[in-house]
């Protein structure tokens, strides 16, 4: 929940050489969860960051893309749905998405997602914009 994403929003902020690999799957972060670790995940050494089934929607979403961008060091991201949260990843997320995989420093080489809601609105906005 939003209490334990603060709580490693703090260890993030303090040890970002130290994490590789995040994973977050089925902790309930909601919103206002992933608002409180965006911009420690946005500035840390992250390789892997694991958000399935969380009931983050767009504008969750969208914060965190938003704060991503500038992050160097993110390789692997996955964000599949898996429960009725699936707007998420749909067509108002995709102008976030393009705009961090669209950076010149951006080392993203794996994209999962799966289970998402993009459908040929967003898959059009994500093609465009790559």
């Amino acid at each position: 929940g939003v209490d334990s994403a603060q709580c490693l929003a703090r260890i993030l902020s303090h040890r970002k050489a130290d994490i590789a690999h995040l994973q977050l799957q089925e902790n309930f972060l909601k919103d206002e969860g992933i608002m409180a670790l965006a911009q420690s995940i946005g500035e840390s050494q992250l390789i892997h960051l694991s958000l399935e089934q969380n009931g983050i929607t767009a504008k969750g979403m969208s914060k965190l893309l938003t704060s991503l961008v500038g992050n160097q060091s993110l390789v692997y991201s996955s964000w599949e749905t898996g429960d009725t949260m699936q707007e998420h990843i749909g067509a108002a997320t995709m102008p976030a998405l393009v705009k961090y995989l669209q950076q010149d420093n951006c080392m993203c080489q794996f994209l999962d997602l799966k289970g998402s809601n993009l459908r040929d609105p967003g898959l059009k906005i994500l093609a465009k914009g790559l």
